[in-house]
């Protein structure tokens, strides 16, 4: 692989790929080679190293398997992908020598929140989950909140999801243990808010082996620091 990386996009007409576009031409490492659509011919992708995939809710697993398929390292930001499928995909990225990262959520503000849950929860009893996104989110509850309430073993079908124009994510958990109540809200205020997971996102998947989930392995490869409980 050379030192500059190929980078395409799958979903490149959405928000997220649009600005990610514009990153990627930001930065000196990196070099945009490309977007397709999920319909379209990904031949064109074929000088890419690595694929950011944004596309939608339940494609993830999907794309990925085919981007490996085309010897290519993804980066799945799309959300829906459970633990099952990113074992498979791994199996079948190690078997040919590739790797990448499943990111459910590329923010930080959610990185501290996901790390403060884990080290609170102990302390209660009870836990309510909100989400909120835009209109034309088509999964609910949000692959995020699914991943909070696998931190503090609630069902899906406990959260509580809202869906309104305007709005790019919120997630809001409330802890509750007799006579204390803990609030944690995290809101993305516009896509920069993903700017650094995206791109230490591209950067890992240039030379991991294997894929794994969250942003905490991106950066505890990044910073060498240990991924949080």
């Amino acid at each position: 692989m050379t030192s500059v990386i190929q980078v395409g996009i799958i979903g490149g007409g959405g928000k997220l790929g649009k600005a990610a576009t514009a990153w990627i031409g930001e930065c000196p490492d990196l070099r945009f080679v490309g977007a397709v659509g999920p319909d379209e011919d990904w031949q064109t992708l074929g000088d890419a190293d690595v694929v950011l995939e944004v596309t939608r809710a339940g494609l993830g697993h999907t794309h990925g398997m085919r981007l490996l398929k085309m010897g290519l390292r993804p980066v799945i930001g799309t959300s829906g992908v459970s633990q099952e499928q990113t074992l498979d995909l791994d199996r079948i990225s190690r078997r040919a020598g590739l790797g990448g990262i499943v990111i459910p959520n590329f923010s930080l503000g959610m990185l501290a929140m996901r790390r403060s849950l884990s080290s609170a929860m102990q302390f209660f009893s009870e836990a309510f989950i909100t989400e909120a996104h835009g209109a034309r989110k088509a999964d609910a509850p949000s692959g995020t909140a699914r991943e909070l309430c696998e931190i503090l073993d609630l069902s899906s079908d406990e959260v509580v999801s809202v869906r309104v124009d305007g709005l790019t994510a919120a997630h809001e958990v409330r802890l509750k243990a007799a006579c204390d109540e803990l609030v944690l809200r995290h809101e993305s205020l516009g896509p920069e808010s993903f700017k650094s997971g995206v791109l230490a996102s591209i950067r890992y998947a240039a030379t991991a082996q294997g894929i794994s989930s969250g942003l905490e392995v991106v950066l505890a490869e990044a910073c060498k620091l240990q991924p949080g409980p």
